[in-house]
């Protein structure tokens, strides 16, 4: 079937259309949301704290001490910090909630809806005392207890950082091992394997779990384990997928090369030799906009995260 210059032209003009209309619609409902409750998204790192938000111009400010690392709650209202004390875990504004005394290297904590318990994992391959794993421990006590053993440091989890997630009540964790996705029972000790891929996360709704394939895909599962769904196709996720507080969207990191389509609705503005961004999908229709471009030497979504009043984390 022969299609006529002036025929692509009009699917080219309506396919833009309606990328357009998408796009803007979800500009729109995430510039709101800053608007009403402050949402963005943050990374820190040393004391140098970045805050994307979607109402305003990127924002930086200097922390008064370096930390190891920060990494933020499923609700969006909490810091995990980590540095030579240990691990506190403060409010947006700074407020102190609690603090535990975990200190492993390469340490990367995972904090549960409740606020009272810690998943982390080390890759430490030294001889001491900490061997490599996932480890559970609960806010207020010295002890730890291992989940997972040997975090395999070949295959699909070379040079990543790993992530996690909790369920809602508390008692179930996700975790990836050996190129698998796990779900275990911290009580029970029961394990589930899900499906092949890393980096899974857990939405704060508890009806999805996100992972990244071990084709560096997008892909959502049940709980149970009984429905998968491909996300994002043609796009290969850098980091993992970061689910916002309230579970309507994920924000992730990819490679960027610009398509005609992208060109022609404006986005040549991005930095001269930007090869990476951070965009945001809505989960419910499959919008996806852009809202971060990195420089030339390239960048990832690893570190940053969802926060709401991103206004007190620079006070």
């Amino acid at each position: 079937m022969n299609v006529s210059r002036a025929a692509r032209a009009i699917i080219l003009s309506f396919l833009i259309q309606r990328c357009s209309e998408a796009q803007n619609d979800l500009a729109r409902e995430l510039r709101m949301k800053s608007m009403e409750r402050g949402l963005a998204i943050s990374r820190v790192r040393g004391n140098l704290v970045d805050i994307i938000p979607f109402d305003a111009d990127r924002i930086g400010c200097v922390w008064s001490r370096p930390v190891y690392s920060a990494s933020f709650s499923s609700d969006g209202a909490k810091v995990i910090v980590v540095d030579n004390r240990g691990v506190t875990i403060q409010r947006i504004d700074g407020s102190i909630v609690s603090t535990a005394e975990v200190r492993f290297p390469n340490l990367e904590p995972w904090l549960s809806p409740d606020g009272k318990q810690l998943l982390f994992e080390t890759s430490h391959l030294t001889s001491t005392r900490t061997p490599s794993g996932y480890f559970f421990a609960t806010i207020g006590s010295d002890q730890v207890e291992m989940i997972e053993s040997e975090i395999a440091r070949s295959g699909l989890a070379v040079g990543l950082l790993p992530s996690a997630g909790w369920s809602t009540d508390n008692r179930t964790v996700v975790y990836a091992h050996d190129g698998q996705i796990i779900e275990l029972d911290l009580r029970s000790k029961h394990k589930v394997v899900l499906g092949r891929g890393t980096n899974p996360t857990w939405s704060p709704d508890n009806k999805w779990i996100a992972y990244k394939t071990e084709h560096g895909t997008a892909r959502l599962v049940t709980p149970d384990g009984l429905t998968h769904m491909d996300l994002m196709k043609g796009h290969r996720i850098l980091g993992y997928l970061h689910w916002s507080p309230d579970a309507e969207y994920l924000m992730y990191g990819e490679e960027f090369h610009p398509s005609v389509m992208e060109f022609l609705m404006g986005f040549f503005t991005v930095p001269a030799g930007s090869t990476s961004r951070l965009s945001v999908y809505r989960v419910r229709d499959g919008a996806t906009l852009p809202v971060h471009w990195f420089g030339p030497l390239g960048g990832s979504d690893i570190g940053f995260g969802w926060i709401y009043d991103y206004h007190e984390l620079c006070r």
